[in-house]
């Protein structure tokens, strides 16, 4: 399905040539822009894995290592200390925090809902398989939205926690990396296409379509939607760097990765706000305020400064020894998770750890 306008113009060939534009000035305006957010990041512990993402909530981090997560108290971030942990039936991809409540991307098994209340004896609180492969997860009020690997985006009526229902799946052209919603609006980043808009409001059908779609020729790997900033939303989304015919990529270069901000002043229309280009590829992003923690994979953490959206500021780094992949941020302590998955090494052992950071301003 191609989204157009009224003048029967495909809405991607618009985005893509606007995107193209603002692209292009906002790498100039960056590079010109002054040293960004003042702190510095001090290693204070470290968890031993394996492992391959962390998020966290509080004083207390959850750590998933393929089937199974396990939380850890971090009220002493000097002295992390292991509660209880809890097994899936298929690889966690993704998961999101509600309260007392993890909401789990759970691969072919679908959205599991688990209960941390008692993190040292965590329970299934309830789950729905739908169909296809669940990779990540993303919560607003009574509903979840899945980013399918098969099916695109899945819609979930969470109303009951314990009973989470499957309404409907949304067309992506390409394999869904991520989604994200806010009140009755969705979003989902796909392989190899980009942003895709989907006003879930009133959805009760199997399958429904976007109703507006802004395609770029390189891939967002996650979705992020900030806390309002002067008075705005802004989707973060992180990935390699968008393609520009002007400026093809010299043969053998690598790719660099960047962070393109979307203005969700008018929610179902999203519009490029600003980009900035990390010093590696962004393997995972965590929004504190208006500042931007990421796992910048050889180039170690990054932070970066989003008050200013048009002119996003780099600043302080934290170069880690191994590939940083996940990274998550609570209070003033920062949680990375670096090293090599068994995945990533064929099939070989894994060599991965968290580090747990102190933020000092």
């Amino acid at each position: 399905m191609m989204v157009r306008d009224g003048r029967g113009v495909p809405v991607s060939t618009l985005a893509t040539a606007l995107a193209l534009v603002l692209w292009s000035q906002a790498g100039t305006r960056a590079a010109q822009s002054p040293p960004g957010p003042s702190m510095t990041l001090t290693r204070v512990a470290s968890i031993p894995g394996p492992m391959d993402m962390v998020r966290a909530s509080g004083t207390r981090a959850y750590i998933v290592n393929s089937k199974i997560l396990t939380i850890y108290d971090i009220s002493n971030p000097a002295s992390p200390r292991r509660e209880g942990s809890y097994e899936f039936p298929e690889k966690i991809w993704g998961f999101r925090i509600v309260g007392s409540l993890l909401y789990l991307a759970n691969g072919f098994a679908g959205l599991q809902v688990l209960d941390v209340s008692n993190p040292a004896k965590p329970t299934l609180h309830g789950s729905v398989k739908d169909r296809g492969q669940s990779k990540n997860v993303s919560v607003s009020g009574e509903r979840a939205v899945v980013a399918n690997h098969m099916t695109g985006v899945d819609l979930i009526d969470i109303a009951s926690p314990a009973n989470p229902v499957f309404i409907g799946s949304g067309f992506l052209d390409g394999y869904a990396r991520d989604a994200s919603i806010i009140g009755n609006v969705a979003y989902g980043v796909d392989a190899p296409s980009g942003l895709y808009v989907f006003d879930v409001a009133k959805i009760t059908t199997k399958t429904f379509d976007p109703i507006s779609s802004s395609q770029d020729a390189h891939t967002p790997q996650q979705i992020e939607v900030s806390d309002p900033i002067g008075g705005t939303r802004y989707a973060v989304l992180a990935g390699g760097e968008p393609y520009d015919p002007t400026r093809p990529r010299t043969p053998g270069s690598r790719p660099r990765g960047t962070l393109q901000l979307w203005s969700l002043r008018n929610p179902t229309a999203p519009t490029v706000a600003g980009l900035y280009r990390t010093p590696g590829i962004p393997r995972h992003v965590a929004l504190q305020g208006t500042t931007a923690y990421v796992a910048d994979s050889e180039a170690g953490v990054h932070v970066v400064d989003l008050s200013t959206p048009a002119k996003p500021v780099g600043g302080t780094t934290f170069k880690t020894d191994r590939p940083a992949r996940s990274i998550a941020i609570t209070g003033s302590t920062v949680l990375v998770v670096v090293g090599t998955t068994a995945e990533a090494a064929g099939g070989g052992e894994a060599q991965t750890e968290t580090l747990v950071l102190s933020t000092n301003p």
